[in-house]
Formats: C-alpha cells, structure tokens, sequence
C-alpha cells in the first residue's frame, strides 16, 4: 500500500513540475503573439517549432530529475576504460585525446589558409595570415584590445565594458610570452580547448562508457561552431571551466567547484548558470544521504556549507559589476552598452527563430548568398539543431546538464541580438555529449558525423570570406 501511495504521490509531482512550466511557455508564447511577434507565416511557423522541441525536451526531463531527487542510488558507470594503466588496451587517451585535437586545430588553420590562398590569390606563408583568426566585425578584436589597453571610460572605446574580463586579463598576463596579443590569443584558446576536450572525456566516463567518451571529444572537434573555438575569444576558456566545475562537482569537491564557476561567471555572462547544475547534483547528493542518516542535525552542519560554498559562482558576476561601477560608475552599464552597440535585449527564445527565418527569406529573395549561408542558415541551424539532437539524448544524460542546457539554450537564445548561435551555444558542454548519447547505433554515429563535417566545412569557407559566421 505504501509503494502504491509513493507511485501515486510522485506521478502527481511529475504532472505538475511538467504542466506549470508548459503552461508558462504557452502564456508567453500567447503574449508574444499578442504583442505582434509573428510578422510573417514562415516567422510564426519556426517560433512554434522551436517551442515544440524545447517542450518536448522538458517533458523528459522531468522524469529523470525526479530520479536523480528520489534518493535512490542512481546506475553508474564504472570508468575503468578511462584509469591509467600499463597495459595498453585499458591506458588512459589523455595524449591521444590531446593530439587529436591539436591535429584537428592545425587542420583547419592549414585548410583556411589554403582557402584564403586560393580566393585572394595570396602566396605568403602561414603565420602572416594570422588576421583570419580575426576578422573585421568581430568580438576578438574587442578581447584583444582589452588585453592590451584594459577598460576605459573615455572616448569611442568605452562599448568595451560590454565584454567580461576574465580572458583578456590571461591574455594581458601572457602576452609578456609571446610578444602579440593575437598570438596569446591563439594559444589560450586553442590550449584551453585541448584541455577541455580531456576534461570532457573524464566527465562523461562517470555516466557512460569509454566509447561515448570519445565520441564526445569527435563531436566537439568536428560541431561547426568549434571553429571560433581556436579564435582569440573566450568561449574555450570558459568550456573548459564549466567542464571543470562539473567534474569537480562529480568528484564532491563543491569548494574547488564553486571556485572554478566563478572564473566561468567572470569570463561570460553565462556562466552563472553552473550554480545550477552544481545545485542540483549537491541536492540530490542531500537526499540520498538523508536516506541513509539517522540524523538530521549532524546532516544539515555537514552540508551547510557545501551550499554555502556555492554562493562563489555569483561572485564572478559580481567582479565584473564592480568593474562597470570603477569605469562608468554603474554596475549594471553594461547592459545598456550591449542594447546600444550590439542590439542585445533579452526577450522569448522563440522570438530569435522568427526574426531570423524572416532575415533568411529576406536575403534569399534578394539575392544575398553570403548573408543567407554566413549568417541566418548557422543561426537557425544551431537553434533547431541543439534542442532536436538533446531529445533522444536526455534519458541518457544527467538531469543536472539537461537543465543546464535548456536555460542556457532560453537565455542565449533570448537575445534578440543573437547572431552568433555557434559559438555560443558550442560553448555549452551538453552538447557534444547530447551527439555522443545519441549516436550509439553506428548508422546514427556516421550521419551526424556526415552532418558536423559537412556543417563545418561550409562555416569554414564562410569564415574565411568574412560572411558574418563570427
């Protein structure tokens, strides 16, 4: 009777965690239209379907956030594949993951140099055409400026206090290396890529297998949004924090965890939303235990201040509000430099996909290729893409990373400035696991890789010809 009571009690929680967010997707989509959102049937169309897919991807998510909550042990994997040993079958892939993906960067430096040669007819070598690396219209020249000149109030660069400060202050700090700010640049990025591909690796061997894990690493080296990756901007960096800050968090070590997303919350906006994640794993870690203790009071002294700790992620944020309050005397200046310069007003997730299928059919109809490939065809792809490929993904995936991406997916997106999707949604970890949990079958493993290699040779052409990818 008391089990049937339980399945009872926790099929209503279900309904009603899935029904109350339902309902406030369908209220806001309701006002949107309201207010005149749909301009066009095509817009309405793609705001709708991208709705769907978000809701669908809720709709599972619940049951496996009940589960992961249920204080029930929950099936691990036992990562021996990814322990270090002599014997070579079971040796940790730690050079061999690092090499593929060093391999992979000098491939695509090779190949865009190879398609600058032959479209300008250039014939110099390959480090004077570094400037590929960073193009006119986009953000690394702000990075790059920060890291030598710092933050300023005065004349036209003061737009720059829209950009987080935690990666131009490593580059200002190595540049006394290398001489060049562009060259830190390269090589923060592409160093905090590699690190995070391996980092990537041992985050997912805690829930699935060896195969998986490396699978992971294909996607993210191959996803044509990884191209900005290896450009002097943050998004490596902060991919390899926020693996980190996960990891960490699957180790309980939520200090070193906390510690770490605050970096992440200092390096983008974005950031802050590993508290989530991170609270969701260290509450579901309180449940079991309360399961198993016999006392509540010796539990709560034991997990205050694992909760406490993770009040460190916020303050990343609130580094950089004290810069806007040193530079403008503001914290939250920024907010207005993003609207002013870069349009960047947050609204409805589904707003993005109908203005951006309008600017498609608007560059189509007039002709404008490099605009309707190089800027609205990646935007809308990554949009649908993402939520499309977490579907089959979730039941696989922890319900911590899938709540994590679902609110970094309404908050990115939400931008009505959004013109980067790539790179800022390839900079959220569950995605490449998402293509790896969904690629089991080998018919599934060899389309999407078909798909991302396709995906990243058009956004490669498209980067080198400066048609907006970046």
């Amino acid at each position: 009777m008391e089990t049937k009571n339980a399945d009872t009690k926790a099929r209503r929680v279900r309904i009603l965690c899935t029904l109350a967010p339902l309902a406030a997707l369908m209220a806001g989509f309701a006002s949107w239209l309201y207010q005149g959102g749909a301009g066009r049937i095509a817009s309405l169309v793609a705001a709708a379907a991208l709705l769907f897919l978000f809701a669908v991807c809720l709709i599972r998510l619940v049951p496996q956030w009940q589960r992961a909550w249920s204080g029930d042990p929950l099936p691990a994997y036992c990562p021996e594949g990814g322990r270090r040993s002599a014997r070579r079958a079971r040796m940790h892939p730690f050079f061999k993951i690092a090499a593929v993906v060093a391999l992979s960067r000098v491939l695509l430096f090779v190949a865009a140099y190879l398609i600058a040669c032959r479209s300008s007819g250039y014939s110099g070598g390959v480090f004077d055409r570094l400037d590929l690396w960073n193009p006119e219209r986009c953000d690394s020249r702000g990075y790059l400026w920060l890291a030598e000149h710092w933050y300023t109030a005065a004349g036209s660069e003061r737009f720059y206090l829209a950009l987080f400060p935690f990666y131009p202050a490593v580059l200002r700090v190595l540049n006394y290396i290398f001489q060049s700010h562009l060259v830190t640049g390269l090589f923060v990025s592409n160093v905090a890529l590699v690190f995070a591909a391996c980092l990537l690796y041992e985050l997912t061997l805690f829930d699935a297998d060896r195969s998986t894990g490396l699978r992971a690493v294909k996607y993210l080296c191959i996803l044509p949004g990884c191209l900005p990756l290896s450009t002097p901007l943050p998004h490596s960096l902060f991919l390899l924090l926020s693996i980190a800050c996960l990891y960490l968090v699957r180790k309980k070590r939520y200090a070193f965890a906390a510690l770490t997303g605050m970096f992440a919350a200092f390096t983008l906006p974005l950031g802050i939303l590993l508290l989530l994640p991170a609270l969701m794993e260290l509450i579901g870690d309180c449940i079991a235990d309360r399961k198993l203790s016999q006392s509540g009071r010796a539990l709560f002294f034991a997990y205050l201040p694992k909760f406490l700790s993770l009040l460190l992620i916020p303050v990343g944020l609130g580094l950089y509000l004290w810069i806007n309050v040193q530079v403008s005397g503001e914290p939250f200046r920024f907010v207005s430099y993003q609207a002013e310069y870069w349009n960047h007003r947050l609204s409805f997730f589904f707003n993005t996909a109908a203005y951006q299928t309008t600017g498609l059919m608007q560059a189509l109809g007039n002709g404008n290729v490099s605009e309707a490939i190089g800027l609205w065809g990646p935007n809308l792809a990554y949009l649908f893409g993402s939520l499309a490929i977490l579907i089959p993904a979730v039941p696989r995936l922890r319900s911590s990373y899938t709540a994590y991406f679902l609110l970094y997916f309404a908050l990115a997106a939400g931008s009505t400035g959004l013109l980067s999707a790539p790179r800022i949604l390839t900079a959220a970890f569950p995605l490449p696991l998402a293509l790896a949990c969904a690629s089991g079958k080998r018919w599934a493993d060899l389309l999407l890789t078909l798909l991302c290699l396709g995906g990243l040779a058009v956004y490669l052409y498209a980067g080198v010809m400066q048609w907006h990818v970046f």
